[in-house]
């Protein structure tokens, strides 16, 4: 006999993320620190546990074994953290004089002009919609709302014209198109409202998906802001330097209120393999070939329990080691699908 514990317990514990609350062990953006997760101290943050355990539990019930119903999907998202090369249209010139005369790096600080020549969003909407063809899959981009916090991108209310026309390419595209709610959205439902409905108005199309910006996510509010707002799927589950599950499944669920106690429409899932955790030096710095050996586990456990693999690309990383691996991954995606 192996140890015993509280399977269905277990279970609420990491769907409900009711270890994020009251936490005092979060960052410098208030985020829920992985060194601090269950999961994580004991090595199961790229194992769906929660799908483990229930399953074990429904062969237990039924004296038999158990498979789910459900077929292994990939779902290709993007965050949209800018429209075009830079925030601002006079900022490559600032940044340009900044390098020139205070960090006095020479002629190499022209470079920062090419942003204006960089053709974007076209250039990285267009190849990363055309990788997701080439499998057979959508590509889902989320786009922020209004918001002048030096923390996000002030686009859609700088770039309104722009971004009509990029969303208006997507969809006739037959892409998809999400939410990226603002920094400060996440425990307030007033900016959250207002951002959405703005961003709905200019893209004429009602939006019921996304991801919050710098994955900022409160336990508590967050789930309850996005079901009252009308939204029906959040993938905003996952740690900034850490590939696999958060909230230890790789399936579709609905989330919970864990103040009313009651079970919410909104349905979440863990974005599971996102880019900068694996690639960015803030985080793992990996090389492109360890950084696909740690997908293809997180992979095989999804495939396993028959789930919903989430990725995160962002836009403007179409060029360089980044756009190496996720051409790489793409390729080692299509051979299961």
């Amino acid at each position: 006999t192996g140890p015993q514990f509280d399977a269905i317990g277990l279970i609420f514990f990491m769907l409900s993320r009711i270890e994020e609350r009251d936490t005092k062990m979060v960052d410098k953006h208030n985020r829920f620190m992985s060194s601090a997760s269950f999961a994580v101290k004991r090595g199961w943050q790229q194992i769906p546990v929660v799908d483990v355990f229930a399953r074990q539990t429904a062969n237990l019930i039924t004296g038999q074994r158990r498979k789910e119903n459900s077929q292994f999907t990939v779902k290709l998202t993007h965050d949209v953290d800018r429209l075009r090369k830079y925030h601002y249209f006079l900022e490559p010139v600032r940044y340009t004089l900044g390098d020139l005369f205070r960090r006095k790096i020479g002629m190499s600080a022209f470079k920062r002009l090419k942003a204006y020549r960089s053709n974007e969003p076209w250039h990285s909407v267009n190849l990363l919609m055309g990788l997701s063809d080439s499998i057979g899959l959508k590509s889902n981009f989320f786009f922020m709302g209004p918001s002048n916090l030096s923390m996000d991108s002030p686009y859609c209310l700088r770039m309104k014209p722009l971004l009509k026309k990029i969303t208006e390419m997507i969809i006739m595209s037959g892409h998809n198109i999400g939410f990226h709610p603002g920094y400060a959205t996440y425990n307030n439902a007033s900016e959250f409202e207002m951002q959405k409905e703005y961003l709905e108005n200019i893209v004429n199309l009602r939006i019921t998906e996304g991801r919050q910006h710098v994955i900022r996510y409160d336990c508590i509010h967050t789930p309850t802001i996005w079901n009252k707002s009308g939204m029906k799927h959040d993938y905003s589950l996952f740690y900034p330097n850490e590939i696999g599950f958060r909230n230890g499944s790789c399936r579709p669920y609905q989330s919970y209120d864990l103040m009313s106690r009651k079970k919410l429409q909104l349905l979440q899932t863990s974005t599971a393999i996102t880019e900068f955790s694996l690639l960015d030096p803030r985080y793992n710095n990996f090389s492109i070939q360890d950084a696909l050996d740690n997908c293809d586990t997180v992979i095989q456990n999804v495939v396993k329990f028959k789930g919903k693999l989430v990725i995160l690309f962002h836009t403007h990383q179409t060029n360089g080691p980044k756009w190496i691996f996720y051409n790489k991954l793409i390729a080692q995606l299509s051979a299961r699908l």
